[in-house]
């Protein structure tokens, strides 16, 4: 990893993975190939969190 460039732990949640594998599995039930492609990118996204944790927003209601 780079100098200067902070490291931090991700922890998904129970729920978060029970929730993305309901999503997942819903997408699949029409267009396994598709379920599969946004899995990946989830995923993706997900592995750069550890530099970014602050990339995204912040639902109001939570």
């Amino acid at each position: 990893m780079p100098e200067g460039i902070e490291q931090y732990i991700v922890n998904i949640t129970a729920n978060a993975k029970k929730d993305l594998r309901e999503i997942i599995s819903y997408i699949a039930q029409d267009n396994p190939k598709t379920a599969l492609k946004i899995l990946e990118k989830i995923e993706a996204k997900i592995d750069t969190l550890d530099h970014f944790p602050h990339r995204g927003g912040y639902v109001p209601e939570l």
